[in-house]
């Protein structure tokens, strides 16, 4: 359990990260008059929820993505499950990396191009490769992924609410909502890896009996 410095240190953390991406925000493409806002990106639907709370430059996160991508494809290939992807702000660049996986899952209807954008985002941070709006767009280029340019500022403050709601303190974090009153919660590789794939596992046992 943090103490009461942790917890304090972590608020100021987020604070921070909330207003760097404002400030990587600041020259975005306005929304035009009377279009729709597009919400935080979830995929799929049913009455079970699989909320990923992930930061490109989290090493742990970073390692655990080449299982997690797959896991989350599958899931969403089967059906009857929503996926929620959560940006946590833990780097200086995550705003600008948040910023062009949001315009990623604008760029063409279905996950199939936000899960690409998630793997050339992660790969660009793991090998540093990528520091400007220039270097992310030619790396989605070579790999063949859309994106469309809006204001998602709205998404930022509904994933803030979102991570307040749930008290994510670490990431990777993984939460499966089976039901209303049954919620599990997976925080770091181990526990994702030992029970979280598990829990998935079970899951899709139990749907094809």
């Amino acid at each position: 359990m943090k103490n009461q410095s942790q917890q304090k240190n972590l608020l100021f953390f987020i604070i921070i990260g909330c207003l760097f991406m404002a400030l990587t925000l600041s020259e975005s493409i306005p929304l035009a008059h009377g279009a729709e806002m597009p919400p935080y990106p979830s995929y799929g639907k049913g009455p079970r929820e699989v909320i990923v709370f992930t930061d490109y430059f989290c090493f742990p996160c970073q390692t655990m993505e080449a299982s997690l991508e797959p896991a989350i494809s599958k899931l969403l290939a089967n059906g009857d499950v929503k996926v929620t992807f959560v940006d946590f702000p833990g780097h200086k660049l995550t705003g600008l990396y948040a910023k062009y996986f949001l315009y990623a899952t604008q760029g063409k209807p279905g996950y199939q191009n936000a899960m690409q954008a998630r793997s050339v985002l992660f790969a660009l941070a793991k090998r540093k490769l990528a520091q400007t709006e220039a270097d992310i767009e030619k790396a989605f280029i070579e790999r063949g992924v859309a994106w469309k340019p809006f204001d998602p500022r709205h998404i930022f403050t509904e994933w803030v609410r979102i991570i307040n709601s749930y008290k994510i303190t670490d990431t990777p974090t993984c939460i499966l909502k089976l039901t209303e009153t049954d919620m599990q919660r997976f925080v770091g590789t181990r526990n994702i890896n030992d029970g979280f794939f598990a829990a998935l596992q079970a899951m899709e046992k139990k749907d094809n009996r």
